[in-house]
């Protein structure tokens, strides 16, 4: 993987994928911390790497999940890291020991595609092909609006659009009952945007 100046096209950094038993295993997930000196990657090795983001020296390596990494997303301090997994897990690891933070949030049926914390990083999103999931990111369970003044008008949102984008599956009809499991405390207000965005 390379990193390039966004201006000039110029590379920056060269990042070696981890080879085991003499085979590359190639990214498949890759995020900028928030301040810009960390990269995070997944890959099909199912390990992420925490990288330097100007050397190109990964700092350390986090093993936990079952199967190849889907997707990768920084908390907006940087100090954590939210992962999804062919595995149907999402996961939330702390940056500096690589130590996982909590078990792993299961609610997914099929590979996690898109994960992301929201902006104050107290929850957390994740899709799968017909399933929008919003997480609790200190406790570890699915997150219910306590009352209008909990409702994130931005966040909420955004995972549906995960759901729509990361994803590739346009929610339908025939999966309407899902998106009911998913977000009945907020059913009405999640597919509505759901069905009108194109």
């Amino acid at each position: 993987m390379r990193v390039c100046d966004a201006a000039t096209g110029i590379e920056i950094t060269v990042f070696q994928a981890a080879k085991s038993d003499q085979e590359d295993h190639g990214f498949t997930a890759v995020a900028f911390s928030p301040d810009g000196t960390r990269v995070v990657t997944g890959s099909e090795n199912n390990t992420l790497s925490v990288w330097d983001a100007v050397s190109g020296t990964e700092e350390i390596t986090i093993q936990g999940h079952e199967d190849t990494i889907t997707s990768v997303a920084f908390s907006p301090d940087g100090n954590r890291v939210v992962s999804g997994s062919d595995d149907k897990t999402v996961r939330i690891w702390d940056v500096m020991s690589g130590i996982a933070l909590m078990s792993p949030f299961q609610g997914h049926e099929s590979t996690v595609e898109s994960v992301m914390f929201s902006s104050d990083g107290t929850r957390i999103g994740s899709t799968s092909c017909n399933k929008a999931c919003a997480w609790d990111a200190t406790a570890g369970l699915p997150y219910v609006p306590t009352g209008a003044q909990d409702h994130d008008n931005a966040f909420i949102p955004s995972v549906i659009m995960l759901y729509k984008v990361g994803s590739g599956c346009c929610p339908a009809e025939k999966n309407r009952e899902s998106a009911r499991n998913s977000y009945s405390p907020m059913f009405s207000h999640v597919w509505e945007i759901a069905c009108h965005w194109h």
